[in-house]
């Protein structure tokens, strides 16, 4: 950025979340006048912006909240060191900062705080450069809504006897015929963003030799990944069903499935398959005849 004779090297300053705050974050103040100048930084404090409001995690309420959000003016504190700088014509030199947000703010409603550095020449030449972060741990932020997950066996055909792996207290399982509409669904809500979203498809009662993001499973199901999805809003909801269909464009053969829902956190590393939200239906059977 350049002002007038003040030219600073960032455009502004991430400062992460609690887990991966930047360290010693800093920038240079260059003198692009033509005399020797002094420059005075101060802070010029920025309300808070929460992500929810306080309704979140109440009955069916873990979506995007209205706007305007939720604010508060529980100003950050600042240390900018040097505070005073003389530079020479066409020298610069280096500013650090600490930001410290104020202890009271709300990690479970996911505050960002902000504020900018401003920067005054002696000849009254007046620059900024903004900061923000996140004051909790991202990777702690539920990804699917908890109150809107859900393995539907509405369209099963029937049931069949099951004393397999994951077999129920009731001896069977769901039995599902594609053939005549009858698949399984998985409904569920983002309360926050993902980089990747995957249904994969897990032979229970047969091998599974498609490693997918560190899983063992048959394949993904088809359209799947998804990435980049964004927050849902308030009551709404995925429905995805599962007729048999890979995302190769094969089908499963007859046999006792599972559909496996992962979401990644914000930090994750989705290839190694860490730091996803997992979900698992109950063990189905698919008649592909």
């Amino acid at each position: 950025m350049v002002r007038g004779g003040i030219a600073i090297s960032e455009a502004n300053l991430a400062l992460n979340d609690t887990a991966n705050s930047v360290k010693n974050p800093a920038f240079y103040v260059e003198n692009t006048g033509k005399t020797s100048m002094t420059y005075i930084l101060s802070h010029q404090p920025a309300a808070n912006s929460y992500a929810f409001d306080n309704s979140y995690g109440t009955a069916d309420n873990y979506g995007v909240v209205s706007f305007p959000p939720q604010m508060d003016e529980k100003y950050s504190s600042v240390v900018i060191s040097p505070s005073t700088l003389t530079i020479a014509p066409g020298a610069k030199k280096r500013v650090s900062i600490s930001v410290t947000s104020d202890a009271s703010l709300n990690s479970k409603l996911v505050p960002v705080y902000s504020g900018f550095i401003k920067v005054t020449s002696s000849s009254g030449e007046v620059a900024g450069i903004p900061y923000a972060g996140v004051a909790t741990k991202m990777n702690d932020i539920p990804i699917a809504d908890p109150s809107l997950n859900i393995y539907d066996n509405g369209y099963a055909f029937g049931v069949v006897p099951y004393s397999g792996p994951g077999k129920t207290s009731s001896g069977s399982i769901d039995l599902y015929k594609p053939s005549v509409g009858s698949v399984p669904f998985y409904y569920w809500s983002n309360t926050w963003s993902s980089k990747v979203i995957r249904i994969d498809i897990v032979s229970v009662n047969g091998t599974n030799p498609v490693f997918a993001a560190g899983l063992a499973t048959v394949g993904s199901m088809a359209g799947f990944p998804w990435t980049w999805e964004a927050r849902s809003l308030a009551g709404y909801y995925y429905a995805n069903s599962f007729d048999g269909l890979l995302a190769d464009e094969t089908l499963v053969n007859s046999g006792v499935y599972k559909m496996v829902l992962r979401l990644a956190k914000a930090f994750a590393d989705p290839a190694r398959g860490r730091e996803y939200e997992t979900f698992e239906t109950p063990p189905f059977y698919m008649d592909m005849e």
